[in-house]
């Protein structure tokens, strides 16, 4: 699971995952205890902001320059 909003998002995030699922934050520390108490494995990515290109990048998606697609849905059952 990939996390961007992180707190309670978060949180809540270890209690969906099945046993051996992984958890990658962009935001906030992982609880790495927590993160083993349900078999998970839990990390944090730092990606650095480039915030002039983020707004080109959505001005474009709102101009429909860039078609956004997302190639499957899964439902959250699928872990």
């Amino acid at each position: 699971m990939l996390d961007l909003i992180g707190g309670e998002v978060q949180s809540k995030s270890y209690g969906i995952l099945r046993k051996g699922g992984r958890l990658i934050s962009t935001l906030a520390t992982p609880d790495e205890a927590l993160a083993a108490e349900r078999g998970v494995t839990a990390n944090m990515l730092f990606v650095p902001a480039y915030h002039d290109r983020l707004g080109e990048a959505l001005q474009a998606m709102v101009e429909k320059d860039i078609k956004v697609v997302v190639g499957r849905r899964l439902p959250i059952s699928d872990g």
